[in-house]
């Protein structure tokens, strides 16, 4: 039990963030000429000097894997699926050019996860001040308004309105923990759902955007494989689906079972899930029959995760007219109940 909360505290501390940093000074020391093992054992050194005891810890059980010939078990630790493959190379590539590219895997893993972040903290902060009104209306303005009149005499909306925010100022952290729950239920639903009609629902958030950053994540290990010259089979792809979440694996299975009889292109159309996204699809049939197609399709991969805040708000655009309406709603309808009330209040 220990070991199981001391390896998860570890992979939660040696997030993308920091494994891109850590693989970037492991490569930058290989390609100075320094061993595999000495290079981890020095970045480990480093880790420690500023104090990233965590990080340290787990360079180090990484290095003591390699004599027993357990590297590639020990990366699998603290390292998601695409990066532990990538790590299967070391041996039939060279191991800085396979440290590099897991490398700019953790870079782009965090890239993307920044992103949504910051797509999500708008509307996320304006359901939190809607939530912080109905409280305030719940505990100050109601109850002394229903002292002055009853609720029963008050219109019809104001009376579902101040009793809505009477039961939600008294029930607040009831209220924090269905909404927990429901977090947490649409996480598992995003990452384990792959049943019809999930092709569906991929179209708007949340399951759009954890389709567009499962799926540019696959792409990218797709492209950094081909540059290390491996065979892009659906053997390969097989192997990727082993170790990712339930919708992903379906994902990369289904993308594997076409690839069997058919190209990259056709394979990908064939699927019918525009998985991961239907421009990166379209470029990569328009790529894959040209010569060196991986790396142009790398070079657009890159430009296309350099754009990507542009696409996530586009994305979440809808979210945020939501929440913007649900916004104008609670204050136009405060509003007009507590007009309607202090009206019914003068008439008597």
């Amino acid at each position: 039990m220990l070991h199981m909360l001391t390896t998860a505290w570890r992979r939660f501390k040696f997030n993308a963030r920091s494994r891109a940093e850590t693989w970037r000074l492991v490569a930058d020391l290989m390609d100075s000429g320094l061993m595999l093992s000495d290079a981890l054992e020095t970045a480990a050194d480093v880790a420690r000097e500023q104090r990233k005891d965590t990080v340290a810890a787990v360079l180090l059980d990484i290095r003591e894997g390699i004599p027993r010939a357990e590297f590639e078990e020990r990366v699998s630790r603290y390292a998601p699926g695409a990066e532990a493959l990538l790590f299967r190379m070391v041996g039939s590539a060279e191991s800085s050019r396979v440290v590099r590219a897991a490398m700019r895997l953790a870079a782009q893993s965090d890239t993307l996860r920044r992103a949504l972040r910051t797509a999500l903290a708008r509307p996320i902060l304006m359901l939190v001040l809607v939530g912080v009104v109905f409280q305030m209306l719940g505990t100050s303005l109601y109850p002394v308004l229903a002292q002055t009149a009853p609720m029963s005499q008050w219109p019809l909306p104001a009376q579902w309105l101040g009793a809505f925010c009477i039961w939600f100022s008294a029930n607040q952290w009831a209220v924090l923990v269905c909404i927990g729950l429901a977090i947490i239920g649409m996480r598992v639903l995003t990452v384990r759902w792959t049943k019809a009609p999930r092709a569906f629902f991929d179209r708007f958030p949340p399951f759009s955007l954890y389709k567009m950053q499962a799926g540019i994540g696959f792409m990218f290990t797709v492209t950094e494989l081909g540059r290390m010259g491996v065979t892009l089979n659906s053997a390969v792809l097989e192997e990727m689906a082993a170790d990712a979440s339930p919708y992903l694996k379906s994902r990369i299975g289904a993308i594997a079972r076409q690839l069997r009889t058919r190209s990259w292109s056709d394979a990908l159309k064939a699927t019918g899930h525009d998985f991961p996204a239907r421009d990166l699809n379209a470029a990569l049939g328009a790529l894959s029959g040209q010569e060196n197609w991986i790396d142009k399709f790398s070079g657009f991969l890159d430009s296309w995760i350099d754009r990507f805040d542009t696409v996530v708000k586009e994305r979440t655009a809808i979210l945020n007219v939501v929440v913007l309406a649900a916004i104008a709603a609670a204050m136009g309808g405060t509003m007009l109940s507590t007009m309607s009330i202090v009206q019914s209040i003068q008439v008597q």
